[in-house]
């Protein structure tokens, strides 16, 4: 594995390698145009390189070169599936794949759950997803939600990690980042010129005069540009406002179906310390999923502290609606484990999958992959009688226990963890 010192992300940007860890697997990056950030280095090219965005490469098969099966071995031992291998490690969910793309062609905006155990593998499903629906014509953004770094009763940080994992899937067949989308935008789109927060943006980008502190201010960074991006806890509207005019822009200039919104460890709005942070946090995801179900009320409030029919708080100083317009074109999936939380009347009427513990035949299938790439990456055959011992192992570990298998919360069936050789 080459070491590298200057990197770029296609999504984060241009930034200086600060150093590394995981036996050089991740990078811990200094970017340009926002704040350090721990990426994969399967995610960054060098700048020597480095010619335009591009898809992610095929992913190579398990009897490829040792030196990239040992590269994923040791991936799959952090608890990490490549993004590359995401869909080859993704079995038996078929009939959940199927109803999440029913869902996605169902209407042009609503809200989803999916709910699961630690371990069931949400996280890797909305990975999946996340693949699916870039494929199927949306912009996708998936967020981590963390009761620290990102809480939900703070939308802005929330807005923040969205942008920074934007996707869109260009015309010429590449993936591109949010400022490719904006700029897109600004060759087809007039009507979003007068919108507060997307228009300054916009003009900036038909004059051809791009500022990076205008950037660093729509991507939610520190700027001095105005108007204010209000890291407030009562900035959900902004932020909801902000969001689905983009979903809008995306379906009805650009000819795609919208955005999608990934959450994953949704849960953390039921972890909140205080009796505020948790009004605020359920008035972000409120408001969230009553946009994305395009609710005729919320285009009815305007100027108000709190709306006078759905009782959502807004800010005092950007008062603009939850809803862009209506059909909001955008969706969101949010990802749960078993909580009181999803008993409140907007999260409990929303259509929910429950992601059941895979069933041992799978993860029969899954170890037999695992043998292959240990064989790929150093040449040797695991007796037979070692297998069905390793099997049976698992197989003891199974039931209700499943996610002992899983190195951490995010674990998935790609994560099980492994021997070293």
């Amino acid at each position: 594995m080459r070491a590298l010192k200057f990197v770029k992300h296609r999504l984060y940007g241009r930034g200086t390698v600060l150093e590394t860890r995981h036996h050089g697997l991740e990078l811990r990056v200094a970017f340009e145009r926002g704040p350090e950030q721990w990426v994969r280095y399967e995610d960054v090219c060098s700048l020597e390189e480095e010619a335009s965005p591009a898809p992610p490469a095929p992913a190579p098969s398990l009897s490829s070169a040792p030196s990239a099966a040992r590269t994923l071995i040791e991936a799959l031992r952090l608890g990490i599936v490549p993004h590359s291998h995401v869909a080859q490690f993704t079995v038996g969910r078929e009939s959940e794949v199927a109803q999440i793309k029913s869902w996605l062609h169902d209407g042009p905006d609503g809200a989803f759950l999916l709910v699961g155990e630690y371990g069931a593998g949400k996280t890797h499903l909305l990975e999946y997803t996340r693949m699916l629906a870039l494929h199927e014509g949306f912009a996708v953004a998936l967020a981590a939600l963390d009761a620290n770094e990102a809480p939900l009763y703070r939308p802005k940080r929330v807005y923040q990690k969205l942008v920074a994992s934007f996707g869109w899937g260009a015309p010429d067949g590449t993936c591109q980042d949010f400022r490719e989308l904006l700029r897109a935008i600004s060759r087809q789109s007039h009507d979003l010129l007068t919108h507060p927060y997307l228009g300054p943006v916009l003009e900036m980008l038909r004059r051809g005069d791009e500022d990076p502190e205008r950037w660093a201010w729509i991507e939610g960074c520190e700027s001095r540009c105005k108007p204010i991006l209000y890291d407030h806890s009562t900035a959900a509207n902004l932020y909801c406002h902000l969001l689905t005019a983009l979903g809008w822009a995306v379906a009805r200039r650009l000819g795609g179906k919208g955005l999608l919104l990934l959450f994953d460890e949704a849960e953390v709005v039921n972890m909140l310390v205080t009796r505020d942070q948790l009004a605020r946090g359920e008035n972000f995801v409120k408001g969230l999923v009553w946009a994305c179900q395009s609710r005729p009320e919320l285009l009815q409030e305007e100027g108000n502290l709190d709306g006078p029919q759905t009782r959502l708080r807004y800010h005092g100083h950007a008062r603009v609606r939850f809803l862009y317009r209506s059909p909001s074109y955008t969706k969101a999936i949010l990802a749960f484990t078993p909580t009181p939380a999803l008993e409140v009347p907007y999260l409990k009427a929303l259509p929910r999958m429950h992601l059941e513990p895979l069933p041992a035949a799978v993860w029969q299938s899954l170890f037999e992959q695992v043998v292959d790439l240990y064989r790929a990456a150093y040449g040797f055959a695991l007796p037979s009688a070692l297998q069905a011992r390793v099997m049976a192992r698992l197989r003891h570990s199974l039931p209700g226990t499943h996610q002992s298998l899983c190195q951490g919360r995010g674990g998935s069936p790609g994560s099980a963890s492994l021997p070293r050789a």
